[in-house]
Formats: C-alpha cells, sequence, structure tokens
C-alpha cells in the first residue's frame, strides 16, 4: 500500500508515489492507494482508500478541522484502520504525508505487524519548516532545536502556523519515528547525511536516486536546439527570480515553464524583456517537447534540493544543466552533464550559461546515460528488493 497526501499530479511526489504504484502493479504486484479525499485524485491500478478532506486555510472551522489533521486527528486513523482491514497490506511505502494525512499511518500499521517503508521527497523530518531556510538564507537550527521554528517565526512569518508546526515536529520526533518505519529511502547522499546528522541511524538508510517519470524521448541530434530554459515553481527558494535577473541584456533567450507565488511580480518585471517568455504551466508532453528544444535548462535553487525531477528529466531529454551547487544537485551534474554554481551568484550562473552553450554537447549520447540510469525499471528493482527484506546495492 502506498501513502500520499494527494494523489494526482500536484507535485514532483506526488507524481513520484503515481508512477511508482503503477510500475509495481505492472509487475504484479497487488498495489493499493491511501490518500486524502480529493476530486482531482487518480484511479490507481489497485484500490483507493481516502482520509476525509481537509484544508489548512480558509474558515476557521477548516483551519481547525486542518489543525486537527495535522495531529492525527480528524477522521485519518478510522479511515486508515479500514483501509489496512481490507487491504491487508504486507509493506506501507509511505511518501509525502504530512499535515493532509500526517505520520499516525505509520505508527498505526507498525502496531498491526506492517512493514513501513519511508521515502523522504523533502527535509520535514529535520526542519518543521522543510526547508533549512529562514529569511532566504540556510539555517541549520532545527536540527539540535525544533524550537527554533516558532522563536523565528518559520511558518509563513506566522506565530500560529509556527506553533502548529512546533506542535507536529514534538508529536512526531525522531523517537516515534524510529519505532515504527523500517526504513528510510533517501533520493539522495545529501538527505541521507542530514538524517544522520539529525540523529537517524546510517544502517536505517537507504539511498536511491528518483527515477524519470515521464516517457523517455528518442532523439536524433541537437541541430534544431537554441535557447536556454527554466522549468519549475516561480518561488523564491527556487532562485526563478536570480535567473531572471541574469537574463536581463543576455544574448539567448530564456523560457519560463511554471507557476506559483511570484508569476505575478515576475511577469510584471520580466515579461517585457525581448528575450524572455512566460509559458505558465504546461502538461508533461510539452515539457518534454521545451526540452529538447532547448540548448540549456537551468535549476537556479537557493534552496537544499533533494534529488531534483527538473534535472532529471532534462538530462534525459539529452539537455546538459547549469545548476546551484546546493543538497543534492552535484550528484546528478558531472562535469559531462552540465555546470554547477555558487547559488544566488548571477556573475557564476551567466558564466556557466556561456559556457555551456558554447561547449559541443552530443544530446543523444548524454539522454541515453541519463534514461538508462534514471529508469523507472531500474528503481523498480531496488525497491522490490526492499520489500523483500533485502538491500539494493548503493
Amino acid at each position: 500500500m502506498l501513502v500520499s497526501k494527494f494523489f494526482y499530479r500536484r507535485g514532483g511526489a506526488e507524481v513520484h508515489a503515481i508512477e511508482l504504484e503503477r510500475i509495481l502493479a505492472g509487475r504484479g504486484l497487488p498495489t493499493a492507494v491511501f490518500a486524502m479525499a480529493h476530486p482531482l485524485n487518480l484511479s490507481p491500478s489497485g484500490a483507493l482508500f481516502t482520509a476525509p478532506e481537509v484544508a489548512i486555510d480558509g474558515p476557521l472551522s477548516r483551519r481547525i478541522k486542518g489543525a486537527m489533521r495535522v495531529m492525527g486527528g480528524f477522521g485519518v486513523a478510522s479511515a486508515f484502520r479500514k483501509a489496512l482491514h481490507d487491504f491487508r497490506p504486507t509493506v506501507l511505502l509511505l511518501h509525502n504525508i504530512h499535515s493532509y494525512i500526517s505520520p499516525i499511518v505509520a505508527e498505526i500499521a507498525a502496531k498491526r505487524g506492517v512493514r513501513v517503508i519511508w521515502t523522504l521527497h523533502d527535509y520535514k523530518l529535520l526542519c518543521p519548516s522543510y526547508s533549512f531556510l529562514r529569511n532566504g538564507e540556510e539555517c541549520r537550527e532545527c536540527l539540535t532545536s525544533p524550537w527554533s521554528v516558532i522563536r523565528h517565526r518559520c511558518m509563513k512569518s506566522s506565530a500560529v502556523a509556527s506553533g502548529l508546526a512546533l506542535a507536529e515536529a514534538l508529536r512526531w520526533n525522531r523517537r516515534m519515528t524510529l519505532r515504527s518505519v523500517e526504513r528510510f529511502i533517501c533520493p539522495s547522499r545529501f538527505m541521507a547525511e542530514r538524517m544522520t546528522e539529525g540523529g537517524y541511524p546510517p544502517e536505517r538508510l537507504t539511498v536511491l536516486h528518483n527515477f524519470l517519470t515521464t516517457p523517455a524521448p528518442r532523439l536524433a541530434s541537437g541541430k534544431n536546439r537554441s535557447g536556454v530554459c527554466y522549468i519549475g515553481r516561480l518561488s523564491a527558494e527556487k532562485g526563478v527570480q536570480t535567473l531572471l535577473k541574469c537574463a536581463v541584456g543576455a544574448p539567448w533567450h530564456l523560457t519560463i515553464a511554471g507557476t506559483g507565488p511570484l508569476e505575478n511580480e515576475l511577469r510584471k518585471s520580466y515579461a517585457s524583456l525581448p528575450n524572455v517568455s512566460f509559458l505558465g504551466r504546461i502538461p508533461p508532453e510539452e515539457v518534454t517537447q521545451l526540452l529538447t528544444q532547448s540548448e540549456v535548462s537551468v535549476v537556479p535553487s537557493e534552496c537544499d534540493e533533494n534529488c531534483s525531477l527538473s534535472i532529471i528529466e532534462a538530462l534525459c531529454c539529452g539537455t546538459p544543466v547549469v545548476a546551484s551547487c546546493s543538497g543534492g544537485n552535484p550528484e546528478l551534474v558531472s562535469s559531462g552533464r552540465g555546470i554547477l554554481f555558487k547559488r544566488g551568484d548571477i556573475t557564476m550562473m551567466r558564466e556557466a550559461i556561456r559556457q555551456l552553450l558554447a561547449r559541443p554537447i552530443d544530446h543523444k549520447t548524454l539522454a541515453e546515460d541519463a534514461q538508462a540510469e534514471f529508469s523507472p525499471e531500474a528503481y523498480a528493482d531496488r525497491i522490490t528488493t526492499l520489500i523483500a527484506r533485502g538491500q539494493p546495492e548503493q
């Protein structure tokens, strides 16, 4: 049984869970999904069980229900117990579950003898505000004191939101998760190092890079490629504003695909530039088309990326990457695949883009090598080894 707070294509973690369920079912494994009820949820290959829908914003009554869910209340426990009774899984594969589902599912499953494996898509178990960022700057205080989240009001600059995040961290603490979870899958060595730094034993951690969640394209040549692209969320921690500053007066064209809280502000400031285009949100097939038509993809994140799906997608399309040297990015971007720069450094970013645009690239070979490394089949081989109580090679 896979558990994901949403089961529609909302973000990278949800897409990962959706595709993994499809792959495992395709291998003949009986599968089921437990998620929060939502009108956009997809139909999995197996059964779909749901917890009542909640929201963490809006009227006070809705926010109270949302706060109850964060702590494992408002119907999630009873709904999950029924799912366990009906499906009777032997293994529970957790993905993003905080807030809308909560780690109570791990606690309930473990008490019933179900093995629990948790794939860590963010840093929530270590940092109550998910990102190890405070006012846009790197912060590690929560590794030693989760109370820092309320002291600095890290969640939405709100004492109330930060207080709830602290309560959540104290309720679902390291002792509880280690008692309930057999193994944690870390999509990057960087994540595994942070988990070890946060007190999780290395022998309970397995490093498995994420896999390509869209059909792998076939490439002929790079003759028709041009320009630079960014595909992702338009938010401060993703560094897209720094990239747009870099594009001002540049001799290359920048195409931005995605939406987010900064979209209106960025369009107002940069859409009039002759070398910048905003596409908004585009479907997966158009993402692939944009990547295969671009010379360079830029991942300018100013947060510690875990295992960037944007980088994996670009490489599998044969597109070299300019990426900030943060989090797990250096594990994906070797010298033959792109160039790293110091995050937030516009001068270094501009020079890295210039160098890649001037460098001859064998797009076909780059794509073939990346598709082999990040193939869904290879990932499924490794995770089924874990399900069978083995330890895949790292």
